[in-house]
């Protein structure tokens, strides 16, 4: 049941999802230090967009980098404000059959099986060869379209991701290896799985024909045979469904995983 008046989902709408598993929030010390950087940074571009237009200590020549340099800052200042209101009261409740992701006095409800399509990109970051954190942002579109995004806003994120990986997966996988087994395509964006082979894009390379398959470096390599170079190189944030795809491929032709 929906309150007309607030859009507010009530209880009643979440007896239908299951039994409470676990509650993801948006980082308490993130935020707030996105709001005092972001504070911060707009105060000091709007001062130096208004100092450099204005003061008769700065020369002529002098005005348009000093202006420019605090456009850039005030933009960057209300881009961390933007992501704190973005995050603000942000709540995403799991499920054993779906999750809720409650915001402002509004709630959304997303089924397991409403879901068509999960993106993951994770990526780790150097920096003069020294690892510097991990960033996680997962994609979720339900069957009308609706896109939603979770990122390191939230605490434990990746947590969050895999689950919906995994409970996607069990849904999904079974019709791809009936739609497998019975002579059909199965697509994952522009990468497509069949009895024939693998496709990707407008190319394509029959089972026999394939050397080996790989994961490295969040990269699907294949590797054709008595050739140097890969067939292709995908990337796996690219692919939608990936776990599925990845089980798909590795039950027929077995995947080789690196880290």
């Amino acid at each position: 049941m929906v309150d007309i008046a607030t859009g507010m989902q009530t209880a009643a709408d979440t007896s239908s999802l299951g039994t409470p598993v676990a509650e993801y929030k948006p980082r308490s010390r993130r935020k707030v230090l996105n709001l005092i950087a972001g504070f911060i940074l707009s105060v000091a571009g709007g001062f130096a967009i208004l100092y450099g237009a204005i003061s008769a200590n700065v020369p002529t020549d002098d005005r348009p980098p000093v202006m420019i340099l605090g456009g850039i800052l005030l933009l960057i200042g209300w881009a961390m404000i933007e992501s704190w209101l973005q995050t603000r009261g942000l709540s995403v409740q799991v499920f054993t059959d779906g999750l809720v992701r409650s915001q402002y006095g509004k709630s959304a409800i997303m089924r397991w099986d409403e879901i068509v399509g999960v993106w993951q990109a994770i990526t780790k970051h150097y920096y003069n060869g020294i690892y510097t954190g991990t960033t996680h942002t997962y994609t979720v579109q339900k069957a009308d379209g609706t896109k939603t995004k979770y990122n390191d806003s939230l605490k434990n994120v990746e947590e969050l991701g895999n689950t919906i990986q995994q409970e996607v997966t069990k849904r999904l996988l079974p019709r791809a290896v009936a739609t497998y087994n019975s002579g059909g395509t199965v697509s994952f964006g522009k990468l497509a799985i069949s009895p024939m082979g693998l496709a990707w894009g407008d190319k394509s390379l029959p089972w026999a024909d394939i050397q080996g398959v790989q994961i490295n470096k969040g990269m699907l390599s294949v590797k054709k045979q008595g050739k140097w170079l890969n067939w292709a190189n995908i990337p796996v944030a690219s692919i939608p469904n990936m776990l599925v795809a990845l089980t798909l491929i590795d039950r027929i032709i077995g995947i080789n995983a690196k880290k």
